[in-house]
C-alpha cells in the first residue's frame, strides 16, 4: 500500500480559491497568507505557532507536527482553544 503525505509550503502569494484546494492536505504552512489563515486556520485540528503557523488538517498531519515536537529542544507550551485566558483568583 502507498501512503502518501501532502505538505504545502511557501503559500505567501495564493488566491483564496487555491487556499479552499489546500483544504484536502496533511500540512499548510501559512507564510503570512491572508487566505491561508482565513480559510485554513479555522479548519485546522492542530496549530503550532502564532506567527506564520502551521496548520494540520488531518490526523497524519497532526502527527508529523508532535513527532518533530519530541526533538525540539527549545521550552515549548500547548493551549486548549477552548482554555480561558485567566488565571483562578483569588490565587492560593
Amino acid at each position: 500500500m502507498c501512503e502518501i503525505t501532502i505538505l504545502s509550503v511557501c503559500t505567501g502569494a495564493i488566491e483564496k480559491s487555491d487556499a479552499e484546494i489546500l483544504l484536502k492536505t496533511d500540512l499548510v504552512w501559512s507564510c503570512a497568507s491572508k487566505y491561508i489563515n482565513e480559510v485554513i486556520g479555522p479548519r485546522s485540528i492542530f496549530t503550532t505557532r502564532k506567527i506564520k503557523p502551521i496548520y494540520a488538517l488531518t490526523d497524519k498531519g497532526k502527527a508529523i507536527i508532535l513527532a518533530g515536537a519530541k526533538v525540539y529542544s527549545n521550552k515549548m507550551y500547548l493551549y486548549m482553544e477552548d482554555e480561558t485566558d485567566r488565571q483562578p483568583h483569588p490565587m492560593i
